[in-house]
């Protein structure tokens, strides 16, 4: 391959045929030098590496300041020191016999102030170690030649003098650069050591042959087929074509294949430090028309790409190289191109639209001067769009708030080569790439990466920077599901309470999402806890702060137990002195026990009380069931000496009894009106006017027994209704 680098020779501009990797490097610019790297470790540094200075002498070759000078002036102590400055050569692959030519001299002044130039060779790739102290050589431990290694006034030369080193001693093929060394002890402008020196035409001429298809006119021809056999490829010992279509095209490599459809795929799978780029031609050698260059990803990922409007039977050119100025440490690669049909993507019935139509810039993100976003929540999908035409894309910013850590997965596929980048935007002056995945056209794919708290943007562009148009297979459909938190209840299974006493159902490890409480398929509430006072299955619909719905935890069964009741009442209150024993109406007779406060004659059996026996006053009695759900009431007990039953007891009328539509009350009495069912359930509550009837509808009452109560001032009477 030819590398048109060009110097003056006696007037004449030439350019250098090399083999391989060979190189040539005049100094006309020290600022465009490429892959060079330069590094002071003097004691007090001071001046690096530099433009050559013409008025201590003029260049081999070239304009009189075509050379690199370097000299006391590396550090700025007043007193000796040890001055170490280096300039580092490109990377290269070095093998046996491999040659290194360059010119060096120093300044022709009296008295002479003794310089000492090292060559070093570091097998370390593209790395540049030279350490950081005067006396480090880093990896650069492989002494090759020194010049003037006693710093004796006579041993550099003063006028240009070629020298030539021979690299031997290499088990194979090796990646590494060379090291100039300006390296002088009692130096510096208080020493006894260094002056001035200057390096010119340094050439590097390899003895390995370039890969076969290191020019397009020796491509390797591909098949283009339906099923991909893998080129297995390299980019060791080539050398540049022509200039990149992007980062520096210093190794390419060619392949070649006949179109037997319109459209095809292609994919490169690189080593660990390669950074490929892959650009694809139409037409000829001679005449090469740019169709496509993709750089989408970074060191050892992979490319890949779909090319559509192709001509059947047309010949198309594929060009690899490495995107960075050095050679790779690792430098091997897979390419594979298959045929295909294009694809068209509909919008999911989900979908929502992306919110800026082909063309516009809407969802710039951080990279326009007022960011601009399309935020998005957990289970969304997006059908969107995008273009790219002459190294411009469109980028799409998808805008996303993680609260909870975890795994967050966007879910894509399109009709064109896309890749996905995930951003942390938390200071969108300096958003941070997390995270990115390239996939191919008319494919579903899955990108699912580790996300902490923070904000976000996924980035979708083309993976191509040319030839996608709006309206053009242009099309995708992105999905984003995002952590979401699994749900602990504090009960599960079935859990029996008794009525009226309520349970608490919580999760025992999530607070801060949407609680939705569902019974029957209906929402009953949003708290975090719910106070469960019925029977029912019970499930929780929990969405985390993240917007994602949980999986619903296990249903919780509730059976709410009936109470062992035990109400009872006395037909009258006050109970007269001369009634004898009088009994309770019990609603579960046989079950608990009966207990007043002192001074009243009472059966704890059964609750009958014996007024002959009890001294006149007001007792507290209470009824205490036992069981599953037991219970407890309490009634007010009036014991006096009664002059007349009829003035003392609240007598009335009901009629009919038995009843059936309606009842009417009579008395002279006025009170409340209470009416229960056999299981001391109050069915009606309402007052009556002293001397008034009251009529109550009763077609809502179920066929049985009921009591009916008129009750003043802890006064009440009690009556039997029956209901057919």
């Amino acid at each position: 391959m030819i590398k048109n680098i060009g110097f003056v020779l006696i007037g004449i501009s030439i350019s250098f045929i090399g083999i391989g990797q060979t190189y040539l490097e005049g100094f006309d610019d020290i600022n465009s030098l490429s892959d060079w790297f330069f590094q002071n470790n003097s004691a007090s540094q001071n001046q690096n590496w530099h433009q050559g200075d013409a008025s201590q002498f003029t260049s081999h070759e070239g304009v009189s300041n075509s050379f690199i000078g370097v000299g006391y002036q590396s550090s700025s102590a007043t007193t000796p020191v040890t001055l170490s400055n280096w300039a580092i050569t490109p990377s290269r692959t070095f093998n046996n016999g491999d040659i290194i030519t360059f010119y060096t001299r120093r300044v022709d002044v009296s008295p002479v102030f003794p310089d000492r130039l090292e060559v070093r060779l570091s097998e370390d790739g593209n790395n540049f170690n030279m350490g950081f102290a005067p006396e480090d050589v880093g990896s650069f431990t492989n002494l090759l030649l020194s010049i003037n290694p006693n710093l004796s006034t006579t041993a550099y030369p003063n006028t240009w003098t070629q020298y030539t080193i021979t690299i031997s001693g290499l088990s194979g093929p090796t990646n590494g650069r060379i090291g100039f060394r300006y390296y002088v002890t009692d130096g510096g402008p208080g020493g006894s050591n260094s002056n001035y020196i200057g390096i010119d035409s340094y050439t590097y001429y390899s003895t390995l042959n370039p890969p076969s298809n290191d020019e397009c006119i020796d491509a390797i021809n591909i098949d283009h087929t339906a099923s991909c056999t893998p080129e297995q490829g390299t980019l060791q010992m080539a050398s540049e074509s022509l200039a990149g279509c992007d980062g520096i095209a210093n190794n390419d490599v060619w392949y070649e294949f006949t179109a037997s459809s319109n459209a095809t795929t292609l994919e490169l799978s690189s080593s660990a430090e390669m950074d490929p780029v892959i650009e694809v031609f139409s037409g000829t050698c001679s005449n090469l028309n740019s169709l496509i260059c993709l750089n989408s990803s970074y060191d050892g990922e992979n490319e890949s790409t779909t090319i559509g409007g192709l001509i059947p039977g047309q010949n198309y050119y594929i060009r690899v190289y490495d995107w960075y100025n050095w050679i790779p440490n690792t430098m091997d690669f897979s390419l594979c191109i298959e045929t295909f049909d294009q694809c068209n993507i509909d919008p999911g019935i989900n979908s929502n639209p992306e919110n800026e139509a082909c063309g516009e810039n809407e969802n710039g993100g951080c990279f326009v001067v007022n960011p601009t976003y399309q935020d998005v929540t957990c289970n969304e999908s997006i059908f969107g769009s995008c273009w790219a035409e002459n190294g411009i894309k469109d980028l799409d910013w998808y805008r996303f708030e993680i609260y909870e850590a975890g795994l967050s997965s966007f879910m894509i596929s399109s009709e064109f080569p896309v890749t996905i980048e995930v951003f942390n935007i938390s200071d969108c002056s300096i958003p941070q790439l997390v995270g990115s995945e390239s996939y191919n056209s008319c494919e579903q794919n899955t990108f699912s990466i580790n996300l902490s708290s923070g904000i976000y943007a996924a980035v979708i562009k083309p993976s191509t920077s040319t030839l996608l148009q709006c309206g053009n297979f242009n099309e995708y459909e992105i999905g984003f599901d995002f952590p979401e938190s699994i749900v602990e209840l504090n009960l599960n299974g079935t859990t029996e309470f008794c009525e009226g006493s309520p349970v608490s159902l919580y999760s025992s490890n999530q607070t801060n999402g949407l609680f939705n409480w569902v019974v029957d398929g209906n929402i009953i509430a949003t708290t975090d806890t719910l106070l469960v006072d019925f029977s029912g299955a019970v499930y929780l619909n929990y969405t985390n702060q993240n917007g994602c719905l949980s999986p619903q935890p296990e249903t919780v069964e509730f059976v709410m137990n009936p109470l062992n009741s035990a109400d009872f009442l006395f037909e009258t209150n006050p109970i007269c002195i001369g009634q004898g024993i009088i009994s309770p109406i019990v609603i579960n007779p046989d079950e608990g026990m009966f207990s007043s406060t002192p001074g009243l004659d009472l059966n704890v059996n059964n609750g009958a009380i014996n007024a002959d026996n009890s001294s006149i006053g007001s007792y507290l009695v209470t009824h205490q069931t036992g069981g599953t759900c037991p219970d407890s009431v309490s009634v007010e007990v009036l014991i006096e000496d009664c002059s007349s039953l009829g003035e003392n007891n609240l007598e009335f009328i009901v009629e009919p009894n038995p009843f059936m539509e309606e009842i009417e009350i009579r008395s002279d009495y006025g009170g409340l009106i209470s009416i229960y069912s056999a299981l001391g359930e109050v069915i009606y509550r309402g007052n009556k006017s002293p001397g008034i009837p009251l009529r109550i509808s009763t077609k809502h009452y179920e066929k049985g027994i009921y009591y009916i109560s008129l009750s003043e001032n802890k006064k009440y009477t009690v009556q039997k209704l029956i209901k057919f």
